[in-house]
């Protein structure tokens, strides 16, 4: 059995659409319930808009949890990539540390050179010092 909701509620000789936010759309909305003019004073009318505006707010609602869906899912399966593979290119961070430096700190100071160190030791920290 399936039953049409309306949503329809009728103020001053006008028809207002009056439908609750789904628990799980709270967060999109800060008011519980949804209330907009229909400008209209025929009960026709204003629920043949109540029906549009039903349908829009429905495609909206599942397009949304569609995407929190999605989201998800790919947090779950993205996985960081910690290991770098350095076999075949001859040189470590270290190596590629001290080339850096000859190349680009020739003129720097002893802060450009701090940094450029310590973030070495990061992501030796992190994904190793692989030889070839």
């Amino acid at each position: 059995m399936h039953h049409e909701y309306s949503y329809i509620v009728l103020r001053k000789h006008t028809y207002y659409y009056s439908r609750r936010v789904p628990l799980d759309m709270r967060g999109q909305y800060k008011p519980k319930r949804i209330v907009v003019s229909l400008r209209t004073h025929s009960k026709r009318a204003a629920l043949r808009g109540s029906q549009q505006v039903s349908i829009q707010l429905e495609n909206h609602w599942s397009a949304i949890r569609v995407q929190e869906i999605t989201n998800s899912i790919i947090k779950q399966t993205r996985k960081p990539q910690l290991s770098v593979d350095f076999d075949g290119c001859g040189f470590d961070l270290l190596d590629a540390r001290d080339n850096y430096l000859k190349l680009k700190g020739h003129d720097k100071s002893s802060i450009f050179h701090r940094i450029a160190e310590r973030n070495i030791e990061y992501a030796i920290d992190v994904i190793g010092n692989s030889e070839s």
